[in-house]
């Protein structure tokens, strides 16, 4: 065996060894991302967050307030504001990609405004409930991202230490 041979032999074996390695890296690597990504999806993840009824007043607005895309907009000129306090870090460790939503029995509510001006540990969202007359006295409040639970399954809602809404808290000022 000649030099020219045994150079090439040890750097084919040298390669061979490198890509080997770089295998078993990327393997590895790939191990890891995938055990850490499962680790992360059993990690159970609050869906709801307790809230605490801070007002509720029926509103005459002196223009309507117009809610949605143009398309499917609609107004109103009234409607009961509900204010509700939640605890800052426990709402904003919800995903942000899923909007909350909150229940009043099996009402269904989007926010219309989050009032983070105060200093506090608490925020106030304010809703805005258009049939008011429809809610029932003593059904529970809850927010929650996982939609329509209240709806799915009231029994659960109606069993928890929920904040509760009763219409003698309703202050009509309009």
């Amino acid at each position: 065996m000649d030099a020219t041979t045994a150079d090439n032999s040890l750097l084919g074996g040298g390669l061979l060894r490198a890509q080997v390695l770089c295998r078993n890296a990327l393997a590895g690597l790939i191990f890891a991302l995938l055990a850490g990504v499962a680790a992360g999806q059993n990690i159970p993840r609050a869906t709801e967050v307790p809230v605490k009824l801070v007002s509720a007043e029926i509103r005459k607005f002196e223009s309507p307030v117009r809610v949605g895309p143009a398309a499917r907009a609609f107004e109103y000129r009234e409607a009961l504001v509900l204010k509700v306090a939640v605890d800052r870090a426990a709402f904003d460790s919800l995903p942000p990609d899923i909007e909350p939503y909150l229940y009043v029995g099996r009402n269904e509510y989007r926010i219309f405004h989050i009032d983070r001006t105060a200093q506090g540990k608490d925020l106030v969202l304010i809703f805005h409930v258009q049939k008011w007359e429809t809610l029932e006295d003593g059904a529970p409040v809850v927010l929650t991202i996982d939609h329509g639970a209240p709806i799915r399954d009231p029994e659960r809602f109606l069993r928890q230490q929920a904040a509760r809404f009763y219409k003698k808290l309703v202050v009509d000022k309009r």
